[in-house]
Parts: structure tokens; C-alpha cells; sequence
């Protein structure tokens, strides 16, 4: 099978990802953490690659990474060449180490890179190795928040940031994870989660939200009738399903007359944007809907032909997106 070519640019930054082969260790102690890390300053010192946080776990690290030449590829098979003949020798084993190609999703905008940040530094006290980020010694939260990081760890975004946080310029031990970072929205935050799950690499997370971006991005995708695995989701599952629901509330008569028959349109909304926001597979929306595949598809259908032919539901459909993509990403 033919991989997906990866976009990136020069300057471009990315969420970097992979785990082992059937979700077994690839860091066996200290010492593979400390010699991946080498790897890591080594394509640094290369100029191909800076690094702006990290976080490595016992099955799957996280990076976040600028591509300054646009050479991501490159450093990533360099380093995790090195590593797999280095480990399989140390470990005396043979084979594969990782679960895949190195995965990465491309982080277009401010609100997304923070949110990643966010992500990355809480990867450890999610798989329950620390009760803090700044507790656990393999990831670039405990750098930042003790003011002493190595030379190969780039700064500078993390300080900007960190500033818009707290209004303190440099990172002062302590500082870092103090303020802020709750204020980050959870509904961005499982956006994050779900689309390190997606294969696809095309969709841009939107600069500016406005109503008239959403008219345009429902019609483009019921027009181009593409599948989920085409499209990037802009916003989670759990957020399109709340939104939903609390517009249904709010006028739950909603009907109209489609294909000679009377219809609720909210059933055909909520299923047309977990397909075409959320980009859910149609088992995993009719699972969450309690309803069969086929119903899924031919609802989903339903919900391209009127966003493209009935102006009253294209404009009920695109504020919800919208009220969607603000809860996401509003600022």
C-alpha cells in the first residue's frame, strides 16, 4: 500500500507519535530514554529539526517538532533507525520495534499547538506515571518547570507562551504549569485525540471562525462526497453530539418534508456532522446512535443532498457547525 505523503513545509510544526509493535515497551529503563534523546540532539545539532516539547512514555513517546528545512522525514528514519539496531542489539533481540512508519499530523494553528502542548505534557499522568508533568523526568514539562532545560530543547515558543499565560517573561523555576493551562479548552483538547487517530493529512484547522467559513466548508465536503479516511475531523465526537443536543432542545419539532415523506431533520443533522465534522466511521456513529449502518449512510446522504439543495436546512446546519467549531476553537 502506497503511504500518504507527508506535508511539510519549511517551518512548518508537527505532533509527532509512534508506539511499539503490539503496544510492547520500546524504552526498557533510563538508559533507552537517555540514547533516544541523544538522537534527538543529534538531528537538532543537523539543523533538520527543533524540538519544542517531548514526552516519552514505556510504549509511545510524543514530540512536538519544527521542520526548519522542511527534512522531517529524514530525521525521523535517522533517529528511529538508530534506536531500533541500537535497542534490538542492547535487548538482544531482532524485527521491528515500532508499531508503524512514524505518525505526525500537522499543527496549523496557534489554538491546535497549544493544545498539543497541553497534551503532550499530561501524556504521563494520563498513563498514570506521575501525578504531575513537571513529576516525571522523561518529558519536557519537568525541564521547563524547574528552569533548566538542555541545549537541544527549544524554548523560545514555550516562553511566549507561558507568558500569555501568566504576563512573566522566561521560565522562572516553578512558573512553568502554574496558570493557564486549565483554561484550555477540553473539547480542543479531545480534538487532539482524535486526530492522531486519523490516516488522513488533508484539512487545515481554521485560521479565523466565522459563520460564512462554515456555509463553504459543509457545502465543499457534501460536494466532494468523500469518505471519513479523506478528511481530517475538526472537531470531536463528544462536542458535535453536546452541541447537538442543546440546539435540539431549543426547538425539537424541527421537521421537513424530504422525499415525499415528513421527516425530524435533527437525526439527519447530528448524523451528517459525527460523518462530516467529526469524520466517525458510520459503525462507530451508529453505535453512538443506537441505530443500523445502513441507516447511518442513507441519513448521511440525506444530509449532503439538502445542505446542496434546501437553503433552510444548509442555514440550520451551518450555524450548529459553526456553534460546533467555536466550542472547539473559539478563542
Amino acid at each position: 500500500m502506497t503511504r500518504t505523503p507527508r506535508l511539510c513545509s519549511a517551518g512548518s510544526c508537527h505532533h509527532v507519535f509512534n508506539r511499539g509493535i503490539a503496544r510492547r515497551a520500546i524504552f526498557d529503563g533510563d538508559a533507552d530514554r537517555r540514547f533516544f534523546l541523544s538522537l534527538l540532539a543529534k538531528e537538532v545539532a543537523a539543523g533538520r529539526i527543533l524540538v519544542h516539547a517531548y514526552s516519552l512514555l514505556d510504549n509511545h513517546f510524543h514530540l512536538l517538532i519544527e521542520a526548519p528545512t522542511g527534512e522531517l522525514d529524514i530525521a525521523m528514519r535517522e533517529i528511529c533507525r538508530a534506536y531500533v539496531r541500537t535497542f534490538n542489539r542492547a535487548h538482544d533481540r531482532d524485527g521491528p520495534l515500532f508499531q508503524s512508519p512514524y505518525k505526525s499530523k500537522l499543527l496549523d494553528n496557534e489554538r491546535y499547538l497549544r493544545a498539543t502542548l497541553s497534551y503532550i505534557d499530561d501524556n504521563p499522568v494520563d498513563a498514570g506515571l506521575s501525578l504531575t508533568p513537571h513529576e516525571y523526568p522523561f518529558g519536557s514539562a519537568y525541564h521547563f518547570y524547574h528552569g533548566d532545560w538542555p541545549g537541544w530543547l527549544t524554548s523560545e515558543w514555550v516562553q511566549s507562551v507561558v507568558k500569555d499565560w501568566t504576563g512573566i517573561d522566561g521560565l522562572p523555576p516553578g512558573l512553568y504549569g502554574s496558570s493557564g493551562r486549565d483554561g484550555l479548552r477540553p473539547d480542543l483538547r479531545d480534538l487532539v485525540a482524535v486526530r492522531m487517530q486519523s490516516r488522513s493529512t488533508r484539512d487545515g484547522l481554521p485560521q479565523i471562525i466565522t459563520p460564512s467559513f462554515a456555509v463553504g466548508w459543509l457545502r465543499e465536503r457534501a460536494e466532494a462526497a468523500d469518505g471519513v479516511g479523506v478528511w481530517l475531523p475538526l472537531a470531536a465526537a463528544t462536542c458535535v453530539r453536546r452541541v447537538c443536543a442543546e440546539e435540539r432542545a431549543l426547538d425539537p419539532d424541527w421537521t421537513r418534508l424530504v422525499s415525499q415523506r415528513r421527516r425530524p431533520l435533527w437525526a439527519i443533522l447530528e448524523t451528517g456532522l459525527l460523518f462530516r465534522v467529526a469524520c466517525c466511521k458510520a459503525i462507530e456513529i451508529s453505535q453512538r446512535l443506537g441505530v443500523t449502518v445502513s441507516t447511518v449512510a442513507n441519513r448521511s446522504r440525506t444530509h449532503d443532498r439538502l445542505v446542496l439543495t434546501d437553503p433552510s436546512y444548509e442555514r440550520r446546519a451551518a450555524d450548529v457547525t459553526y456553534r460546533i467549531l467555536e466550542a472547539t476553537h473559539g478563542s
